[in-house]
């Protein structure tokens, strides 16, 4: 039985760490797990049979014309808004669109929200066009 190496493509760079270790919930934890699978060398192995095949794939940001394509326009005015919720002119509290109790507004919100998702289209992109049979994007989604 022929076995081929698995190709995994793993999305990341070092803006998207430090944009995702931004979120309130996670501090810090996004730098930590790029540093363990790194320390680990978890990509750094030999392909042989029955391996993965690792390469490191450096996402672009999303631009708000792809963020449009999954969101409407009020939810994009407001997580791409870099004003803090109570300096806006209309006070909006976020509520409508999820952003409160454990997935509140943070500063770095409207940085992060394009880094995440341009990751998570770039995972997308790897598989769709069978680049990887496997994608790993550690920082996509809240």
């Amino acid at each position: 039985m022929e076995h081929s190496a698995r190709k995994v493509s793993y999305i990341f760079s070092e803006e998207l760490a430090k944009v995702s270790s931004l979120l309130p919930s996670n501090r810090g934890r996004s730098i930590m797990v790029h540093q363990l699978v790194a320390a680990f060398q978890i990509f750094q192995r030999r392909a042989g049979e029955g391996a993965i095949v690792a390469s490191v794939l450096r996402p672009s940001v999303a631009s708000r014309e792809a963020l449009q394509a999954f969101h409407d326009e009020d939810y994009l005015d407001y997580v791409l808004d870099p004003l803090p919720p109570n300096e806006r002119p209309n006070h909006d509290t976020g509520k409508e669109f999820g952003i409160e109790d454990d997935c509140p507004w943070f500063r770095g919100l409207n940085v992060y929200v394009p880094a995440v998702a341009g990751a998570t289209l770039a995972a997308a992109e790897t598989l769709i066009s069978g680049r990887a049979d496997i994608a790993i994007a550690w920082d996509g989604g809240r």
